[in-house]
């Protein structure tokens, strides 16, 4: 199987904070701050004696202050595309079920008792689960050599920070549940799958952040966007006898040696020696 997903991420980010009869240890009589900025304009005017102190988010941010005056202004514009490739195997027998799991098992919290009776006993139950890549399936091979799969594929992963009214862990998953007919060494497609978070908030002063101009010096503006596109692609081989499988076993190590050109897999065997990973499979014993 091959699981691909290519992931496009746009963000933008363009505002300026304003600071006005400002002094190191009284602070500002007069300013707008902005949190969706990710740089506090009362950090850069607290550091006026010590610039070390302040760290400044990526991006273009231009910093100005003295006793009476403060001004903070960012610009970000940031885009990137992933393809992410993961590539599991598996070989079962004809009309067995196989299972492979490339992840972490996560304990997740399911209750929690705190006295027993008149006594004081408090614990906590959890039950662990698999979040990654799962996959299910049950190959039938037909009498035209056709293969039936009965598959279910599983991508999870946990969601990063807390998520209002959540009490516990919280992933995403995405899942397919399908049977599909293919032919011995052909490629089916199982879908696409499409998820699209659009993130948009602009904080200002009322009244001047909107004047033409002269207004964008009284907000901030922060947008993102990611896209993801999940692809599955199955292609089922059949193994009639031990030449098929000396022969898959083969290729197997051929695609390994040749993953990456610019480095060399090396393994460590019994002898603790450090060695280039062998040319034909039967080196590895």
């Amino acid at each position: 199987a091959a699981i691909v997903e290519v992931s496009g991420d746009v963000a933008e980010r363009l505002g300026a904070q304003l600071g006005f009869g400002t002094q190191q240890a009284q602070g500002s009589l007069g300013a707008t701050s902005f949190s969706n900025g990710g740089v506090s304009l009362q950090g850069v005017l607290t550091a006026v004696g010590a610039p070390a102190s302040v760290a400044l988010s990526t991006g273009a941010t231009l910093a100005a202050s003295n006793n009476d005056f403060g001004l903070l202004v960012q610009a970000l514009s940031n885009s990137s595309r992933a393809r992410l490739l993961s590539t599991p195997s598996v070989t079962t027998l004809d009309n067995e079920p196989a299972t492979i799991v490339v992840g972490q098992n996560v304990p997740f919290r399911t209750g929690s008792f705190a006295t027993d009776g008149n006594t004081l006993t408090p614990f906590t139950t959890i039950e662990r689960q698999d979040v990654g890549i799962t996959m299910n399936v049950v190959p039938r091979i037909t009498a035209g050599g056709v293969v039936q799969l009965v598959i279910e594929q599983e991508i999870s992963s946990l969601v990063n920070g807390n998520v209002e009214g959540a009490a516990d862990l919280v992933t995403n998953r995405r899942v397919i549940n399908t049977t599909v007919m293919a032919d011995n060494g052909g490629t089916v497609v199982l879908g696409g799958l499409i998820t699209d978070d659009r993130l948009s908030s602009e904080q200002k002063v009322p009244g001047l952040g909107d004047i033409p101009v002269v207004g964008n010096l009284f907000k901030s503006r922060n947008a993102s966007e990611s896209r993801r596109t999940l692809f599955v692609f199955l292609r089922p081989t059949i193994l009639r006898d031990r030449a098929d499988i000396q022969a898959a076993a083969t290729n197997r190590m051929t695609r390994l040696r040749q993953a990456d050109a610019t480095a060399i897999p090396r393994t460590i065997l019994r002898e603790q020696e450090v060695r280039q990973l062998p040319l034909e499979i039967q080196g590895l014993y």
